[in-house]
C-alpha cells in the first residue's frame, strides 16, 4: 500500500475495552458544530463519533493540515486480558475528490499531448500533485498513529 493513501494499524493494549472507549471519548469532540473561528485552538485532539466499540474520528489541528486522515476503528476484546484496536486511515472525501480531479485533469492533458512537445509539463504536474497528497497523508497518518498509541498506551502489533 505504498502508493495509496491508506494505512491499516492494529494496536494491542492492556487496558479494558471500557477504558479504551472512555479515553477515546475524553480525547474526541463529538459535537456537530462547524467552527468559523479562524485563530482558535481545538479543545480536544480529535473530532468525530464514538459509538460503542466503533469510532470514526479525525485529528483536529490549529492550521487545518492538508490530507488529515479519517480514522475508522473497531475495539475488540482479546482472549488474554487485553484489548485489540483495529484502525483504518484513509483520505477525507474532500481530499479524495480534489486528488481525483487533479489526476484526471493532468492525465487527460498527458494523453492529448504530443510526445515531442510539452509532454513533460503535465507529467511533472501529475507526479507533483499526487506526490504532495501522498507525502502529506503519510506524514499526518504517522502523527495520528503516534497519538493513538499514546492515548491507548498500546503497542502496534501489525502495520
Amino acid at each position: 500500500m505504498l502508493l495509496l493513501p491508506i494505512e491499516y494499524v492494529v494496536y494491542k493494549t492492556k487496558l479494558t475495552e471500557e477504558e479504551v472507549i472512555k479515553r477515546l471519548e475524553n480525547n474526541t469532540d463529538q459535537r456537530e458544530i462547524i467552527n468559523f473561528k479562524f485563530f482558535s485552538f481545538p479543545e480536544k485532539e480529535f473530532k468525530g463519533k464514538v459509538i460503542g466499540q466503533v469510532f470514526k474520528i479525525q485529528q483536529t489541528s490549529f492550521s487545518r493540515g492538508f490530507c488529515l486522515p479519517v480514522i475508522i476503528g473497531v475495539i475488540e476484546n482479546d482472549s488474554n486480558q487485553s484489548t485489540i484496536i483495529k484502525v483504518k486511515m484513509r483520505l477525507d472525501i474532500h481530499d479524495m475528490i480534489f486528488t481525483s480531479f487533479w489526476c484526471i485533469f493532468f492525465l487527460s492533458m498527458l494523453l492529448t499531448a504530443k510526445i515531442e512537445e510539452n509532454f513533460g509539463i503535465p507529467l511533472n504536474l501529475l507526479l507533483f500533485g499526487y506526490g504532495l497528497v501522498l507525502l502529506s497523508f503519510k506524514y499526518e497518518s504517522s502523527c495520528s498513529i503516534k497519538d493513538l498509541k499514546r492515548i491507548f498506551e498500546a503497542d502496534i502489533i501489525k502495520r
